[in-house]
């Protein structure tokens, strides 16, 4: 059986100009407590590379999941085809490039949770302690500027990710230069155990664009065409509380044998990804994960909920008095430490 290891701490590459599910460019850390899916059609939410993930699934057998255990939006959805979904998600990358592509400040709050998470304990053995930086519910706050029309970034920003309560877990400041890091890490001495990944160390001189997060969506069912993937797909616009949404659901079964998770109690046979997108902003509203047991029955695992995404003009007053006092709390350890 096939065992889906559980990573206690994910070291993902973040930088100031990019935003989980958004964006792409060279920089500082973030520390990521997700494992890495790597059925996750959508791609960008786990490890914020550009590549779409491995596809591991195969046709999904349709009696393994009935319509009733399904979310209670996705009921008025209908069975698509690749080349429809793909159709229609790159006419809504547009549009979301399009909503992005201008001069001033990129706000985006995004809720998550991690199911693995949840009875996660640190490694006695480990020779540094992250004691309370990945709790199961996070917040997501963060601000990256656009420079120009082109959807051009620059290198300053903010990114403060919290716990449920608004306790911050995590902050990431940056000055225009690019000059910064991860507040948190350097506070707590951990640097040294978290590094770069090479293939991050891009030359920050070249103009990096923003990117939507539908982007990876994309790659993802176009690597399904190739291989002749044929997932169990249901799409279309549905209405609900909030408005007009355009949902998503993909379902894959496991190719060879089932994956065995520390933290369920029966491995999984199969995978269902959940999105809602936005129709007017094609900004992603919703990724949620779900494993198939071989039971059948349901596990959700994780969820990314976006809960703002906005551009706004300037930053508003007492952030950016948090953003200014991070960097400086930021560039006085930097030269106490002698960094």
């Amino acid at each position: 059986m096939k065992h889906l290891k559980k990573i206690s701490i994910l070291v993902t590459i973040i930088v100031f100009g990019l935003v989980t599910y958004v964006l792409t460019a060279p920089g500082v850390q973030l520390v990521e407590s997700n494992p890495a899916i790597s059925h996750n059609p959508a791609g960008e939410d786990q490890d914020n590379n550009t590549e779409a993930p491995e596809i591991i699934g195969e046709t999904a057998n349709p009696e393994v999941i009935t319509e009733a255990n399904l979310p209670e939006d996705t009921q008025g959805m209908s069975a698509a085809e690749i080349e429809d979904v793909l159709a229609e998600l790159n006419r809504l990358e547009q549009v979301n490039l399009e909503y992005l592509s201008k001069p001033g400040w990129l706000h985006i709050t995004q809720r998550t949770w991690d199911r693995s998470l949840e009875d996660s304990q640190e490694d006695e053995n480990a020779p540094y302690s992250t004691a309370g930086m990945f709790p199961p519910i996070q917040i997501y706050d963060s601000w990256d500027l656009i420079i120009d029309d082109e959807g051009t970034l620059g290198l300053g920003g903010f990114i403060v990710n919290s716990d449920e309560n608004g306790n911050p877990i995590q902050v990431v400041v940056s000055d225009a230069e690019g000059n910064g890091g991860n507040l948190t890490l350097l506070e707590r001495e951990l640097t040294e155990f978290f590094e770069n990944d090479p293939s991050a160390n891009l030359d920050i001189a070249t103009p990096t664009k923003i990117r939507s997060s539908i982007g990876t969506t994309i790659e993802w069912f176009e690597n399904a065409r190739k291989v002749n993937l044929n997932p169990d797909i249901k799409a279309g616009y549905v209405v609900n509380d909030v408005g007009k949404e355009y949902q998503l659901r993909v379902q894959t079964t496991v190719m060879e044998e089932p994956y065995e998770l520390q933290w369920l109690s029966e491995p999984l046979n199969g995978f269902i990804v959940f999105y809602r997108i936005d129709p007017v902003t094609g900004n992603v509203l919703e990724v949620t994960d779900y494993g198939i047991g071989l039971s059948g029955e349901i596990y959700e695992l994780s969820s990314k909920v976006t809960l703002v995404k906005e551009i706004v003009d300037v930053m508003p007053v007492d952030v950016q008095q948090r953003y200014e006092a991070a960097l400086d709390q930021y560039m006085n350890l930097v030269k106490e430490k002698g960094e």
